[in-house]
C-alpha cells in the first residue's frame, strides 16, 4: 500500500510533478483530449486498453471518499463480466442477493488485468486546503480540483504504465469509461474517455467494495491522500 500526506505544498509540487509524468501522454498541449486519432489506424485499434474508473461514498464519509480504476483488453473485461451473470451491475440498485453474487464471482485474478482500490477522501481534503470552504465559497475552484488530480494520478502512474506495458502497449492507448463523476478527472489526466458500459460497471463494483472495506483479490490498494483531512 502506498501512503502519502497531502498538504498545500504538497499540492502544488504534485501538479508540477504529473505534468511531468503525463506530458507524453497528450504530446503536444495542442492536441489534449484528441482521442480519436488512434480509432484511425487498426493497428491503435487492436493494441487498445479499455478502463474504468469510478468513485463510491455517502454523505456521512464524503461522497467521493473511495474510488477504483479497472484496465485490461476489451475481451478480458468481457469475460470477467460475464462471469459475473448480471447484465447491467450498478452496486447500489443491487438487491442483497445479486449483490452477493457479484461478491462471489467478481475474479481478477488474470495477469492481463489491472485493478487499484483508491481512499481519496476527496471532499474533505480539498475543503481544508487553505480553508477554501467558507460561508462565502462553498465550492473549491478549479485550480485546487486540478492540483488533487495531478496529485491522485501521481500516485499510481507509474504502476499503470508498467501494467501497459506488460500488455505491449502504452498509456496513450487507454480509453476509460466513465460517468459524469470521474469524467472530468479522466480528462485532467489527459486519458481518453468514452461513456459508461461493461468496465465502468467493475469500477463500479469495486468502489462499493472497497468503501465497504471488502477485499478485492489483486486490487492494488492506494491511499492517495492524507487519511486525516484535519491534519492537512
Amino acid at each position: 500500500m502506498i501512503a502519502m500526506r497531502l498538504g498545500l505544498a504538497g499540492l502544488l509540487a504534485a501538479a508540477f510533478l504529473a505534468w511531468a509524468a503525463t506530458s507524453h501522454l497528450a504530446g503536444r498541449r495542442a492536441e489534449k483530449h484528441a482521442c480519436v486519432w488512434f480509432f484511425k489506424t487498426p493497428a491503435r485499434v487492436w493494441l487498445m486498453l479499455i478502463g474504468g474508473a469510478d468513485v463510491s461514498g455517502t454523505e456521512r464519509n464524503g461522497l467521493n471518499s473511495h474510488a477504483a480504476l479497472i484496465v485490461g483488453r476489451v475481451e478480458t473485461i468481457n469475460r470477467i463480466h460475464n462471469a459475473i451473470g448480471i447484465e447491467h451491475i450498478h452496486m447500489s440498485r443491487l438487491g442483497a442477493k445479486k449483490q452477493a453474487q457479484v461478491l462471489d464471482n467478481l475474479d481478477l485474478s488474470t495477469d492481463e488485468i489491472g485493478a487499484w482500490c483508491f481512499h481519496i477522501d476527496r471532499q474533505r481534503i480539498e475543503g481544508s486546503v487553505g480553508g477554501l470552504i467558507s460561508k462565502k465559497r462553498r465550492k473549491p475552484p478549479t485550480s485546487i480540483h486540478r492540483s488533487f488530480d495531478a496529485y491522485w494520478l501521481q500516485s499510481f502512474v507509474r504502476d499503470l504504465a508498467d501494467f501497459a506495458a506488460k500488455l505491449g502497449t502504452d498509456l496513450s492507448d487507454i480509453v476509460v469509461e466513465a460517468d459524469a463523476d470521474m469524467r472530468p478527472t479522466i480528462k485532467r489526466w489527459n486519458i481518453c474517455t468514452r461513456q459508461a458500459g461493461r468496465a465502468h460497471e467493475l469500477s463500479d463494483a469495486i468502489a462499493w467494495c472497497n468503501r465497504r472495506g471488502i477485499k478485492i483479490p489483486n486490487c492494488k490498494g492506494v491511499v492517495a491522500c492524507a487519511a486525516d483531512a484535519n491534519k492537512v
